[in-house]
Formats: structure tokens, sequence, C-alpha cells
């Protein structure tokens, strides 16, 4: 029915429908009585035995059903059901968001006793995630702020130290936030992360710089800027350019908000190696009176002793059985490996939902008890481009129709597929006589249901379709295009929507090949289960290709910039080789740990790499410089002591910022949090108990037995 018949049956009034040979007057009444909507319904199914109305009777039945829950059972002879369901259209032109919270404002408003009303909507379940969102950095934020400095006090022991850090780390933040409205970004549940990895990685830059400083104690403080910035700032620069490689690969994904999120990182990353690098060592300068170190207390130093032990054991075992070490490393990388081709990914918006929101309830609620959700109400769809006006493709609408219903998933009604197209719109809405004119019209160009007569041409399906849209326009554009001319027509075909992925791919599979035989014409298949099940692929695809790019050009920066250090293009190979593991580690462990790839942590594995291998090139980047002055052994040694406690307290305020997101209100953002950090502990243990065991091996190769003075002459 349209608007008005919709508008008469709810006042009462009279409806009358002319047909090709008889006249029907529809009569209302309003019903008060549960027992009297029960024998509505048998007065419905006492038609069906008319064959005039069966296949309308059916359709109505049908629909009925699909707005009740599942209990409901036509054959029953207690008519019951727990709750039901009232459809909604809204125009998509107007303020979708404005409109439902309208709608929800008056059913809140219109609370029964025994009796529970709540409102779903797309504009509204999304105005919940974005909500749920800003709550979560509301809290997270703050508080992650307060972890990080403890950390930093607990490293640095001075309280202006650690200011100066976290004032260069939110200069950082604040030059992100004014890059992303700058380029126009929607921020959103992934962008808003962002802020906590900046906490937990921007932080590691003045870390580095401020510890190194401080060794150089007992030189002029120009001077011990120029050997921190030369050593260590060498180190960041490198660690800059991989981490933002592995987001930047976000780039090459279709989907926007990866997009938004790898570039916001990228800048993030870029704002903190610039503002630390220059901030930090320019405040130190400009000290008047340089830090003088204090006595450590019996805890901090039994701290300190407990982590040297701890970063040792990697330069202990790597000096004594480095082979071993790395076979070691390679059996858990494999086993890890395999688990991890057991992953799953996973597209679900609504997973964004925290679970104790009403709104998420309600969602659960809809998918477990209603078949218009769970059971056979989902819709795929073939959309056809063209010029639909010529009567010819109407035949081939009919073939295509025919073809799907051997389909995998699609419903049948009556030993038809259950699909809506401009066919059978045209049809219904001739059949209802609610539009005398059209129904003539139809009637003089169609000599069966869905079949043009001969003597039709182009502009007679040009005013059909003209008069549908101004009789039935709610109908007539949920099938019909017009940009102008009629360009584009769509087959709704109803399906499950319990169908699993490999159903879903056959189901896209034979949607195509059903769409190729419209010839003429260009199609294009999709549909709900469909497009999760694309995006799926989507995003594995993009992983891959993510993760392929980012440890390639990962390679090759290494590689160049070591060659043209250190004259050695094994030691970028060798920098990047134990972070390859961690890799592995991480998505064996996602898969023990029960978690599923989904559109936050579909980017970890590159972000294994690119954020991993930094505390690899610190680790490389010391041993070459302690290897010219000493034995291999020790320079191992001293590696891990000096550069170990930097990279302990970078990865603790990382893993802090991170694991702080487990707390978050929303689902895949916990996930990301716990993810995340646990890649920076196994990146922070591959590189201090891993790592030495390779550039152990590398040195005694590249050196053998030569003395450090000859190895300076080398």
């Amino acid at each position: 029915y349209n608007i008005t018949q919709l508008r008469k049956a709810l006042l009462g009034e009279n409806i009358v429908i002319h047909l090709e040979n008889r006249t029907i007057n529809l009569s209302f009444e309003h019903f008060s009585s549960d027992m009297t909507i029960k024998q509505s319904i048998r007065e419905i199914q006492n038609y069906s035995r008319n064959p005039f109305f069966h296949s309308m009777v059916e359709t109505i039945l049908q629909q009925i059903s699909r707005t009740l829950t599942k209990d409901f059972n036509l054959s029953s002879s207690n008519l019951t059901a727990e709750g039901c369901i009232v459809l909604i259209s809204l125009d998509s032109d107007n303020a979708t968001l404005a409109v439902e919270q309208a709608i929800d404002d008056i059913v809140e408003r219109q609370q029964p006793e025994h009796v529970t009303f709540s409102t779903i909507g797309n504009q509204l379940v999304t105005d919940e995630i974005l909500e749920a969102s800003n709550e979560s950095m509301q809290i997270l934020m703050p508080i992650a702020m307060l972890m990080v400095i403890i950390v930093l006090l607990i490293v640095y022991r001075s309280f202006i130290d650690a200011g100066i850090s976290l004032l260069a780390l939110a200069f950082s933040i604040i030059w992100m936030y004014g890059f992303g409205v700058a380029m126009g970004f929607d921020f959103n549940p992934m962008t808003t992360a962002v802020p906590i990895l900046l906490i937990g990685l921007g932080i590691d830059y003045g870390i580095h710089l401020t510890m190194r400083y401080r060794e150089e104690a007992g030189r002029d403080k120009t001077e011990r800027v120029h050997i921190t910035i030369q050593t260590v700032g060498v180190a960041l620069l490198l660690a800059t350019l991989t981490a933002m490689i592995a987001f930047l690969s976000n780039l090459i994904s279709p989907i926007q908000v990866l997009q938004e999120f790898g570039m916001l990182c990228a800048f993030g990353i870029l704002s903190a190696f610039v503002t630390m690098t220059l901030f930090v060592p320019a405040v130190q300068q400009l000290r008047k009176k340089q830090r003088s170190e204090k006595p450590e207390n019996g805890a901090v130093r039994r701290a300190k002793q407990a982590v040297y032990k701890i970063v040792e054991i990697g330069a202990a075992a790597a000096e004594k059985m480095p082979a071993v070490v790395i076979i070691v490393a390679v059996i858990a990388t494999a086993f890890s490996g395999y688990a991890a081709t057991q992953l799953e990914t996973k597209f679900d918006m609504d997973s964004f939902l925290p679970d104790d929101l009403d709104i998420t309830q309600d969602i659960k609620y809809l998918m477990s008890h209603f078949e218009f959700s769970g059971g056979e109400a989902s819709s795929s769809y073939i959309l056809v481009q063209g010029a639909i006006t010529s009567p010819s493709v109407f035949a081939q609408l009919n073939a295509t129709i025919d073809n799907v219903a051997d389909d995998v998933g699609v419903v049948m009604v009556n030993g038809r597929p259950d699909v809506t197209s401009i066919a059978t719109v045209m049809h219904e809405y001739a059949r209802q006589g609610s539009n005398p004119a059209f129904s003539a019209r139809y009637q003089a160009c169609f000599t069966g249901p869905y079949t043009p007569k001969e003597n039709a041409s182009a502009a007679d399906i040009e005013m059909l379709y003209d008069m549908l849209y101004q009789g039935n326009r709610q109908q007539a554009t949920t099938v019909l295009n017009k940009n102008g001319s009629y360009d584009g027509t769509l087959l709704r075909i109803a399906t499950r929507t319990d169908l699993g992925k490999q159903e879903a791919n056959t189901l896209y599979d034979q949607l195509r090949e059903d769409a190729s035989a419209i010839t003429g014409y260009e199609t294009k298949a999709t549909g709900d289960s469909i497009v999760n099940v694309v995006v799926e692929e989507t995003l594995n695809e993009g992983q891959t290709q993510s993760l392929i790019i980012t440890i390639l050009v990962s390679f090759v920066i290494l590689t160049v910039i070591f060659y043209l250090r250190d004259t050695s293009i094994m030691l970028g190979l060798i920098t990047a080789v134990p972070i390859i593991f961690c890799v592995g580690w991480i998505l064996g462990a996602m898969f023990f740990m029960g978690l599923s790839l989904n559109v936050m942590t579909i980017t970890i594995a590159s972000l294994t790499v690119g954020l991993g291998v930094t505390y690899g090139i610190h680790i490389s980047h010391r041993f070459v410089e302690e290897v010219q002055q000493r034995g291999i052994g020790e320079a191992a040694h001293r590696t891990v002591r000096h550069t170990g406690i930097s990279l302990f307290g970078a990865a603790a305020t990382t893993i802090v910022g991170f694991g702080l997101l487990s707390f978050s209100l929303m689902p895949p953002l916990q996930q990301f949090g716990q993810i995340t950090a646990l890649t920076i502990l196994f990146a922070f243990i591959s590189s201090v108990l891993v790592l030495p065991s390779f550039l152990i091996l590398w040195a005694r190769r590249k050196y053998g037995d030569a003395t450090p003075q000859h190895r300076n002459n080398s």
C-alpha cells in the first residue's frame, strides 16, 4: 500500500482496489484485544483457500511472520509471539540521525506496563559507537599520561627531564590533530586511538635522547648534544622511517578509515621525531644548571640490576651458543606461524559497540529472535546499468530470476525465488488497481505478468516508469535509478543471513555468473552477506600487501643506511630478521588468545615490523659503535646493558599506553591495545634476546680474531 492507503487503514477508513474484472472494497476496524488479532490472522489464512487470493495471502502471512519473533507459528492453535518489529523507511536525503533520534525520543516516552519499546537505526548505532569511543578516550588519555609520567619518573628520576619529554610529546599530538583537521578527516573509533599510540611510541624518542645525553656527562653541553644526535639521532631517524612506512602501507587499503588511520599515525610519528630531536636537546642546552647524577637508592638500584640481568641473558647466550638461540627462535616462529594460518578475519561494525550498552543488547536480541534479521530477510543484489527502458531488458531480467533459483541461500516462495525487480513492482502496482491509469497502461504494454508485448516501445516503458515514480515513488526508488534518464535497475534477492563464509563466496560467484548472462548492460553482484565476505577478503589482501611492502621497504632502507654508514649490506638484513619472527609470534598469540583479525587488528602484522624494528635498530647501531672499541662479546654485553635499559623504559611506556586500551569501552579497541602491547613486548624480547646472536655471528665472520684497533683500520 502507498502512504495514502496506509493512512486510511490506520484511521479505519475504506480502501477501494480496482482490478481487471472486479472491484474490492476493504474496510478497517480498530481492535484492542489480543484474541481479536489472532482471529484476524486466522481470517487472513482462510482467504488463502481462494485461488485468486492465495498468492497474495501467502505473501502477507510471510510478511507478518517476519515482523514477529521466531516463536510465532502460523500452524499453532495458539498464536503467540514474544515480540514484534516495526520497520520505518526514512528519506536518505534528510538528516537521518536527527530523524532517528526524534523517533527514539517518541519511543522512550511510550513505555507501557509489561511491554518494552526500543529503537534501532543505522545512524543511532554509529552515533553510539562514536560516543562510546570519545568517552573511552576521555577516560584513557589522562590515565595514559599519568602512567607514562610514573614510568618516566622511574627511568629519569627527574621531574624536569620528564617534563621536557612530555611537553615535546604534547606538541606532536597537537600537530597530529591539526593535520587531521586540515586534511578533512572524520574522527572515528580507529583514529581516536592515535593519541594513545603517540603517547606510547613518541615518548620513546625522548627516553633514548635523554638517556644517551646523560651517558655523555662530563663533556661540554654542545658536545653532548652533538654526540647524542649523531648516534641516537640516526637510529631514531631509521626508526621513524620504518614506522611511517608501516603506517603508510595502509594507503593501499580500499577502506578509507584504514587509510586515514595510517596517515594520522605516520604524521604523528614524524611530528614526535621532529619535536623530540629538536626540542629536547635544545632545552637541555638552555638549562643553566645541568642535572647532577643523584645516588641511586636501594630500590632503584635493585630494579636496574634486575633489568640488567634480564637483558644480558641475550648477550650471554649469544656469546656461548648463538646458533642454538637462532634455532629455538626459528622453531617458535614456525609453530606460531602455523597457528597464525588458522586465524579468521571478521568484519562487523556492530562489534564496535560496548556489550553493556542497551542498543547492543537490542541488536543481539534482534539477531537472535527475529527471522527478519537472523533467518530469511537478508538481501543480495544484482545491479543492471544501461538503457533499461528497452523492452528487451525484461526478458533478460526474467531469465536471470529463473537462474538464481538454484543459487546457494536464495529464499523460495511458492516454488519461485523471492526476488523484487522493476517487473515485479510494476506488476503488483498494476494489480492493486490503486492507480487505474497505470493499470490500464500496464495492461496495454504487457502480455504476461512480467513480459512486454511485441509492439511495446521504449517510450511506452519510460511512460510506465514515470507513472510509477509519480504514483508510488517509494517502491520505484528501491528498484529504479533515475539520473535524468532511467539508467539503472536493481534485482533484490532474498537470501538467508546465516550463510557461512564459504556459502557467501559461492553465492557471490553464482550471482556474478547469473548477472553475466544479461548482455548489453553493465552488471554487478553484491549483498549483505556478500559485502562482509568481500570486505574480509579485502582486509586480508590489504594486510598481506601492507606486510610485504613494510618488510621490503624496511629491508631496503636499513640495508642502504647501514651500508653507507658501516659498509655492510648484511647488517641491515640482520637487524630486521628477528622482527619478522615477531610477526609469526604475535599472529600465533592471537590465535591462542581466541582473537580474530578485524578492522582494528588487521594492521598488526605490518605494525609489528614497523614498530618492532626500531628496537633492533637501536641494538644494531649501538653494537657497531661498541665493537669498534671492544671485543665482540664485551660489545654485545655493553650494548644490551646500556641500550637495553633505554629500550626497557621505552617498551614499558609503550606497553602501558597500549595496555590501557584494554580498558576501552569498545571490544575492537580493547583487542588492538592488548595485541599491540604484546607486539612491543615481543619486539623487545627479540631485540635483546635473539638479535645479539645474529650480530655476534655477523661480527665473527666480518672481523674474525682481529683486535678493535685492526677493525678501526679495516
